[in-house]
């Protein structure tokens, strides 16, 4: 079992994309299903607690916890088999990774959520993850055929076999009648990832029954170590249809409106926010929206070519009484990027400059689709009242609302005010028979309102924990706590211990833990998933520094893994919310917080002639002209970009002249292209 538990182990993994940080005591990266079971045994004999962790892409905190935690996704991540049906699979597996190996088999796992890409199919089943074609395709518990892993006693279990399930299995038997009575009180919703999900797994007999339960269950009943998902064909055609509106209401209308027609696989929602973020932001999506559209509907269409043909004919038909424009002209190359705007909705919206943030802490909400219309309005109204812009995207075939509010985090006030919206929303939702968690489960973040939102079901749920977890072993404080209160660190609350101007520490703070850096970070190569090697790490790793987490002993572990940046550019250029890692540390370097590395001191000594001539040439050029850059021209680039006084002349000639650079470097042409 490989340990890693020095304190900069600890600190990149005591966030995920919630906003709150909570340090492990341990950090072990399991490499097969002995290693889950002693780590258990020794979190009994140390009174710790323990803590599965995939990609670390939950919006809710799901992963984090102060005792060990288990990542999963540094060698727990492979492929055991493939069958025609199904395939079995360790929990650390990235779901695009799994898809890209089926799709030459002509099958996939149809659940798709906006990270598919960057997050791991252990922690889709924990928090029962659904998506962008949940509309047609269904969630995650849809296509889990068995489990495997241990319980909190330590003992093996298989869901596949039925091995070291009967005891568990006759406990919830006698906790059927009282599970039934409860029925009526379950959200009345498509989509629903609160609480344990009592209605199905009770309603089932086996160790299906087990298996249901333990989906969506976020770690707080057993670690998984085995999942056997079930697997379908591939579609044959796939449509996709653009629809432009003036006002989201009339995008509402619409969904109702084409809620009858067959074959459709997704309906998300886009609101003004994100149609004017991402138009600010990025070029190529101007050409999908023009100015003053005020919200979009993507319908995509799956089935046999003449099914797809039939079913566009009669969505344009709705449409085209209700909306002011629709595409469905879309190539595949117009399509990947229309997604991807969609995908990276949450990310795009935190590209804001200055100190205010897009919280996700009302993000899941899920209604009855016939409630949609009614839900926005009353929502909208209880932010207005605290004067927070919002915006409303998701996955809105299904009632399903992702609302992500803009808040100042440098306002004292801004948890009491989270608090309050949390209160009013989650009242409205419980008016509407709706749920407070549509796919993203309660993690940290919702577990102190589900008491408050039925006491009946919170309290059920505490008897499920006891019985396969009564020393709230499991990641406790997940979907039940029997607690006063949940006290946590808030990633945003710190105090600099250095001097920083607000856009260093805005920059600083910038990065929401996204893990889109998974697929581009070069210094990657080679390195399975190594948190400390990715932009999201690095940037945790600046915070930490800075808040003074990092004292003189972890110093240079931390350093080490920022000094391993490749200054590929590619954080600032591909990331959605444009974290500049390389900027923000050389703004580090320039005020003596972080040092010069010996060996980047030698380079740019070495590169001086190079810089020289560089400078010369840039002072040469008149304005507006093109300066063509050759392979030693980039390494002194890049080292100016390290350390920001070493090419400071050549930087100021080229704003000042606004000179176009050609340097053959795809990656750093678009990052030179901002100066």
């Amino acid at each position: 079992m490989t340990k890693n538990i020095s304190k900069v182990q600890r600190i990149l993994h005591s966030t995920d994309i919630s906003m709150f940080e909570v340090l492990p005591a341990k950090v072990i990266c399991p490499k097969e299903k002995e290693d889950v079971k002693k780590a258990i045994k020794n979190a009994k004999q140390e009174h710790l607690t323990v803590h599965a962790r995939g990609c670390g892409t939950s919006t809710a905190g799901q992963s984090l916890g102060e005792g060990i935690l288990m990542d999963f996704s540094r060698n727990m991540d492979g492929i055991i088999e493939i069958k025609d049906n199904y395939v079995d699979i360790e929990p650390g597996i990235v779901l695009g990774k799994l898809n890209e190996t089926l799709r030459p088999l002509g099958l996939f796992m149809p659940v798709d959520p906006s990270s598919a890409e960057v997050c791991s199919v252990g922690g889709m089943v924990s928090n029962n993850s659904s998506g962008i074609h949940s509309y047609m395709y269904g969630d995650t518990k849809d296509y889990v055929i068995g489990l495997e892993g241990y319980f909190a006693d330590g003992n093996f279990f298989s869901t596949i076999t039925g091995e070291g399930t009967k005891s568990y299995l006759d406990a919830l038997d006698e906790l059927r009648p009282e599970a039934v009575r409860l029925f009526d009180k379950v959200p009345k919703t498509l989509k629903d990832s609160s609480g344990y999900n009592i209605k199905e797994t009770f309603s089932l007999y086996g160790p299906e029954m087990l298996t249901r339960l333990i989906v969506g269950s976020e770690g707080t009943l057993c670690i998984i170590t085995k999942i056997r998902l079930k697997l379908i064909s591939l579609p044959k055609e796939r449509a996709t249809i653009l629809a432009l509106f003036s006002e989201l209401e009339r995008a509402l209308e619409a969904v109702t409106l084409s809620n009858k027609i067959s074959r459709i696989s997704a309906i998300e929602l886009l609101d003004k926010e994100l149609i004017e973020t991402s138009r600010k932001h990025f070029a190529d999506i101007r050409d999908y929206f023009s100015e003053g559209i005020k919200a979009g509907l993507i319908f995509e269409i799956d089935g046999e070519v003449d099914e797809v043909r039939a079913s566009l004919n009669e969505l344009k038909k709705v449409l085209s009484y209700i909306a002011l424009k629709i595409d469905a002209s879309h190539d595949q190359e117009k399509r990947k990027k229309l997604w991807w705007m969609r995908r990276s909705a949450s990310s795009i919206l935190n590209r804001i400059e200055g100190s205010s943030r897009t919280l996700r802490f009302i993000e899941d909400i899920a209604v009855p689709v016939e409630s949609i219309s009614e839900f926005y309005r009353e929502e909208k109204k209880i932010l207005d009242s605290f004067g927070l812009p919002t915006a409303f995207f998701g996955h809105i075939g299904s009632g399903h609302f992702h609302i992500n509010p803009k808040i100042d985090t440098r306002d004292p006030d801004f948890l009491e005010v989270i608090d309050s919206v949390s209160e009013k929303t989650y009242s409205l939702v419980k008016k509407l028979n709706g749920t407070i968690a549509g796919e993203h489960g309660d993690g940290l973040l919702r577990t102190p309102y589900i008491k408050r939102f039925d006491p009946d079901l919170h309290a059920f749920f505490v008897k499920i924990k006891k019985v396969f977890d009564p020393d709230f072993i499991l990641n406790p404080d997940k979907i039940v706590s029997v607690k006063e209160a949940i006290v946590v660190g808030n990633r945003y609350i710190f105090d600099p211990i250095h001097n920083l101007d607000p856009h260093t520490l805005n920059e600083i703070e910038k990065c929401h833990g996204c893990n889109d850096c998974l697929n581009f970070c070069s210094s990657l190569n080679n390195h399975k998933n190594d948190e400390g090697l990715k932009a999201r790490g690095r940037a945790n790793l600046l915070r930490a520094i800075v808040s003074g987490l990092i004292g003189k002993d972890e110093y240079k572990e931390a350093v080490m893994y920022i000094e391993r940046c490749r200054l590929c550019t590619k954080c600032a250029v591909m990331c959605p919310t444009g974290i500049d890692i390389i900027s923000t540390a050389a703004m580090l370097r320039e005020k003596g917080i972080i040092p010069i590395s010996m060996k980047r001191k030698i380079l740019m000594y070495l590169m001086t002639p190079v810089k020289t001539m560089l400078v010369h040439r840039a002072d040469k050029c008149k304005k507006g002209d093109t300066l063509r850059l050759n392979l030693l021209d980039n390494k002194a680039i890049r080292l100016g970009l390290y350390y920001n006084p070493y090419l400071k002349k050549f930087f100021e000639a080229v704003t000042k002249k606004k000179l176009s650079l050609k340097s053959g470097d795809k990656d750093l042409e678009l990052y030179l292209a901002r100066f």
